[in-house]
């Protein structure tokens, strides 16, 4: 099922074949132990370390610098302190001065943002590295770097002033109707704890103003060595990450007389909050209620038993809500609950709800029965059995893969056992508590532990509202309802339906085709497969990965060869799928009838190509070619799936506006497609234009024969497996005799030089956009230089807008080549800034991108891109992900497969005079559009342009 619903609850969004003997007896108090690959340590100065060898993938090291210390520690003058001083960290050491940091890490290939980064939360602050390890130089540099962000950071006044406007508008880009929510529930969610008037952003003010020396306080006070652990992880031996360690770290003094950590305070709830928000840029209705618990250590095997339980119940209720959101006429669009940990000390369990439009109260009422219901009854033993089967199984496939568990998992796991001091188990470990604890669980347990996780009517009731809407009562009546709602009445236990039958048609495995011709396509073991009916099968058997297949199917065609009076439709024709199911099975019986299986396949209809994509362990291979065929010969489009997808639309359709990003997306899209609706976003009058006819007769007609599939299927599959399944499954699906080509009707880019202004919204805050396109002629290697143009304009937009002006936390940029059905290219850029900076900010966009076509491109920029190129093929050519995505595009592009691995002859590409070519190609100083995002009171600039007028061609 599709969740179309992005949940606005609480803001807290930082940065945040198997053994067959007998499974050997557990106590319940048994301690539970680390893995036992990995080593720790502490050092004299009260350092501890963590490192384990792990060579998934190879040639890589993750390093991470904890600080156990974050927002909660500051004092109420140094509000947004810890995060300026994780900011302050990338501006300059005693030792490496700031264009020695980041400029260094990307010249030895790794990026800044996936490779090399750090976040700060309420009790942290962490630091990232990830770094080749065929350097022993490497190594030590970036451990003298960590070590330095621990103790030596310099704090240079002239950095410090630049970094303080950059961490204010991260500040501004969180700004709006998610923000102005969380204030208002953080200070409930967190009453009497420090945590409630700590968050990690701070306070601007504070930001702008704090002295140098309080900054300079804070560092010396809470980046102490008892208070940091140090982890790597990779491609090395334990005992080379423990000398380096030790080596690097053991300089830093221990502390004297350090100063006590504060108290954070008991949460105080004497009874239950409710607490209604109304905002006129919020889309839709929520309802949330939360528990409060206290945190229960992780340590034993009863602890262990006990999380496994409440799984299950979260697992079994959310199904049966999700089968009320699929109702024909759903009270809510979507519910679900859960658990969070926000905190070390206390977590919250909770239940969410998207009441349909003027159905606030029976849709609360339905959530808050279907909550009873389970607590009053339980659960059935066939929910019981299934859940025992589907944890069982999922444990089994992700032991199979044990050694193949990256790098970064490992270290982001061991993070969190050092924050929340739980042991880091190995697989081992967990399938042997699987195998021993799951069987005995009974039915009894999952309902005790739902009454315990949901105890009373919870202690505190969210919602968020639409300013207009009318269907929500006052807080009073909020509480009565909260109060009473699926109470005092009988209720029916609940009642499943057989999910018995096969999940594909006996009848249809009579048939069988046959392959007809074979090939190979590349020295690295690529095979295509020619099938009886036409359709063409790719096979790339990889041993990246014990237990992973990976899949795609593409034809072309698409939308393009829909009337526009049809498009409306079928812009929803695989959605009407997805909400009916599939051979007679809805889509919560089918995700039940999957419960137990690693597989997944959604298909997908899309402007120029329809398709399916998927995945599946390798023991569940068949079932995907199971479901691949089902989706040509028996997708349903029922009643109840039309009349759920329409409930959802309406609702996404009729408020969507009311953000002002959409409304500026939409003037975006109006400025490149005029009036070709077809490429405009959702609004009522498409959803009005859509008949479930209409959609079904699309879907049918994009995927009425096979044979002009082509599928591609990567990983851990042989070519017997996929011959056999491919003569069963695919051969025999329908061919109508044709080979369809998509049709030119993206309009094209508009001719000359046009701004347009929009002012919406309540925040300070302001958001600029600048885009390119035209067509294309594609040439060899246009693609690979296309991709890393666009990375060059993020390297350099980054120093010129972030570093050199302070202007915005980041820009983003996007791009597109496309060779069909026509050549053509788009560039994008946005960011946001402060208001009043549009002018300079775009002046200085469109200057650095125009000085690209007339200057060379600097021998650093270019040692950078070509490292970056060469480092994450070396990674990518090891990895399932990366081989698929690059074999299907360049089978749909019609490249060589070669392409792929020829890494070496990209390399003499990436030069100054290539990179200066593809801004000449793609960069057009005379034919480009702008838009600006302004507040609603915000007064236009005297020296700025006025709305609809061009921007002047910067020099």
């Amino acid at each position: 099922m599709i969740k179309r619903f992005a949940y606005i609850t609480v803001a807290v969004l930082f940065f945040f074949t198997a053994c067959e003997t007998a499974a050997p007896v557990l106590t319940a108090g048994r301690e539970l132990v680390t893995d036992e690959r990995i080593s720790t340590g502490t050092l004299e100065n009260g350092v501890s370390w963590m490192v384990m060898e792990n060579n998934e993938p190879q040639n890589r090291i993750q390093l991470r610098l904890v600080v156990r210390a974050g927002s909660v520690p500051e004092d109420d003058d140094q509000r947004g302190i810890a995060h300026l001083v994780e900011h302050m960290a990338f501006k300059g050491t005693k030792s490496f001065a700031k264009e020695d940091l980041v400029d260094y890490f990307e010249t030895i290939g790794m990026a800044f943002g996936p490779e090399v980064n750090a976040y700060t939360s309420f009790d942290e602050t962490v630091y990232k590295l990830e770094i080749p390890a065929d350097d022993p130089a490497i190594l030590a540099r970036s451990m003298a770097i960590l070590r330095e962000w621990a103790d030596s950071l310099v704090f240079d006044p002239a950095e410090l002033e630049k970094e303080r406007s950059i961490v204010i508008e991260e500040w501004r880009q969180g700004l709006g109707a998610n923000q102005r929510v969380r204030d208002r529930q953080i200070p409930l969610l967190f009453r009497g704890m420090a945590y409630a008037d700590r968050l990690p952003i701070g306070d601007p003010e504070i930001v702008r103003t704090v002295s140098r020396e309080r900054i300079m306080q804070f560092y010396r006070d809470w980046y102490r060595p008892e208070l940091m652990t140090v982890i790597a992880v990779g491609d090395a031996s334990a005992e080379i990450l423990r000398d380096h360690i030790a080596e690097t770290f053991s300089a830093i003094p221990a502390s004297v007389s350090p100063r006590g950590k504060p108290e954070t305070g008991s949460p105080v709830h004497t009874g239950r909050d409710v607490l209604l928000v109304r905002d006129p840029e919020i889309t839709y209705t929520t309802a949330q209620i939360l528990q409060h618990h206290d945190m229960q250590p992780l340590k034993t095997v009863n602890d262990y038993r006990r999380r496994l339980i409440e799984a299950m119940a979260f697992s079994v209720l959310n199904s049966r809500l999700s089968e009320k959101a699929l109702a024909s006429d759903p009270v809510f669009l979507a519910a679900e609950a859960g658990s969070w940990q926000l905190i070390p000390d206390m977590r919250f369990s909770w239940i969410w709800t998207a009441p349909s439009p003027e159905k606030f109260s029976v849709a609360f009422e339905e959530a808050m029965t279907e909550l009873e219901r389970m607590k009053r009854h339980g659960i059935t033993e066939s929910e019981l059995e299934r859940q025992k089967t589907t944890m069982l199984e999922q444990m089994r496939k992700a032991w199979l893969d044990r050694d193949k568990v990256s790098s970064a998992a490992h270290t982001d796991a061991l993070v969190h056992s050092v924050l929340y001091s739980e042991p880091y188990l190995s697989l081992d470990a967990r399938n042997e508590l699987y195998r021993t604890l799951v069987p005995g669980i009974s039915s009894g347990e999952v309902q005790q532990v739902l009454q315990d996780l949901y105890p009373g009517r919870g202690t505190l009731l969210f919602v968020t509202a639409p300013e207009n809407a009318a269907d929500i009562p006052d807080e009073a009546a909020l509480a009565a309802l909260w109060e009473k709602a699926g109470t005092g009445k009988e209720l029916a236990a609940y009642e499943e339906a057989d999910l018995g039958r096969p999940l594909y048609p006996p009848e249809l495995l009579a048939e069988r085709g046959h392959i007809v011709g074979r090939k190979e396509l590349s020295d690295d073991g690529i095979v295509q497969l020619d099938l009886s009916n036409g359709a063409t099968v790719i096979i790339h058997p990889t041993d990246f990965r014990e237990n992973e297949v990976l899949f795609t199917a593409y034809s072309r065609g698409g939308t393009s060869l829909v009337s526009d009076g049809d498009f409306p439709s079928a812009s929803a024709a695989v959605d009407y799928v997805e909400y009916s199911g599939l051979n007679g099975f809805d889509p919560v019986s089918l995700q039940k009838k999957l419960s137990s299986n690693s597989v997944s396949v959604t298909p997908w209809i899309e402007e120029s190509y329809e398709g399916l994509s998927g995945n599946s362990s390798a023991e569940d291979l068949e079932i995907l070619f199971q479901l691949t065929a089902l989706y040509f010969v028996r997708p349903e489009f029922t009643e109840t799936g039309w009349s759920a997808l329409m409930a959802q639309l309406r609702t996404l359709a009729a408020n969507r506006r009311s953000k002002p990003d959409e409304q500026f997306n939409d003037m975006i899209r109006d400025i490149l497609y005029g009036d070709a609706k077809r490429f405009h976003n959702l609004d009522m009058e498409r959803v009005a234009a859509m008949d479930p006819s209409v959609a079904e007769r699309i879907y049918r007609e994009r995927f009425a024969g096979a044979d002009d599939f082509v599928f591609v299927f990567t990983g851990s599959v042989s070519e017997e497996q996929v011959v056999s399944f491919a003569e069963q499954y695919l051969a025999i699906l329908p061919a109508v005799g044709k080979k369809e080509d998509a049709s030119v009707i993206r309009p094209p880019f508009p001719e000359g030089s046009t701004r347009r202004t929009l002012q919406s919204g309540l925040e300070p805050k302001s958001t600029v956009f600048v885009g390119f396109g035209g067509d294309a002629v594609i040439r060899d290697y246009d693609f690979e230089l296309f991709s890393q143009f666009r990375l060059l304009l993020d390297l350099r937009l980054r120093e010129a807008i972030r570093e050199a002006l302070g202007g915005s936390y980041g820009v983003w940029v996007g791009g597109i080549l496309s060779g069909y059905p026509d050549g053509r290219f788009s560039l994008q850029f946005q960011f946001g800034c402060e208001p009043g900076r549009e002018e300079e900010l775009t002046r200085a966009v469109l200057a650095e991108l125009f000085s690209l076509r007339e200057k060379p491109v600097a021998e650093t920029d270019l040692v950078k891109l070509q490292e970056q190129y060469r480092r994450s093929r070396e990674s990518g050519l090891q990895n399932n992900g990366f081989w698929h995505s690059r074999l299907v595009q360049v089978l749909m592009r019609g490249e060589p497969i070669s392409v792929i691995t020829d890494t070496d002859s990209m390399l003499t590409r990436i030069t100054a005079e290539t990179l200066r070519e593809q801004a000449r190609r793609y960069i057009n100083p005379d034919n480009h559009i702008s838009g600006w995002l302004l507040p609603a009171d915000q007064t236009l600039r005297e020296e700025g342009q006025p709305a609809g007028e061009p921007v002047p061609a910067a020099p």
